[in-house]
């Protein structure tokens, strides 16, 4: 029986000791915001165990070589690319709350996550569209 993955809280400065080899070089937890938070990571290659997050994560890809991404969500493998100056065009993804994944890339990287409380996300969908109807899914490289 595998082993369940490790349930993380972002809000938390000290989180991503857990699975990264660096930690951020720039977070926002000494801003006291609220409900969102912001990391920027320079990592190596690495393989991430596998992880569910309580906040929901949309990351912005800046590497300065292309990288390949290996994404496992419910035993089936998405691979990939990113290459650089894409987050000129807008390049991001999303992994939803409570989504159990496991990541590995195969160089060094550069990215920004911007963490989101599921329940921030629920007030502002609120105020401006029936709650009911919105939805974060999975989107692992998009374009704005």
């Amino acid at each position: 029986m595998p082993a369940p993955p490790l349930d993380l809280d972002f809000s938390q400065e000290e989180t991503p000791a857990q699975i990264l080899p660096n930690l951020p070089v720039l977070t926002s937890h000494q801003s006291s915001w609220q409900s969102i938070h912001l990391a920027h990571h320079h990592q190596p290659p690495w393989e991430l165990p596998e992880i569910s997050s309580n906040q929901h994560i949309i990351y912005f890809p800046k590497s300065q070589q292309t990288s390949t991404v290996e994404c496992v969500v419910d035993g089936h493998l998405q691979e990939t690319r990113f290459h650089p100056n894409e987050y000129k065009n807008g390049c991001f993804g999303i992994l939803p709350a409570n989504l159990s994944y496991k990541l590995c890339w195969n160089v060094n990287v550069e990215f920004v996550h911007f963490y989101i409380e599921p329940a921030f996300l629920v007030n502002i969908a609120h105020e401006s569209v029936n709650p009911d109807q919105v939805e974060l899914s999975l989107k692992i490289k998009e374009f704005d």
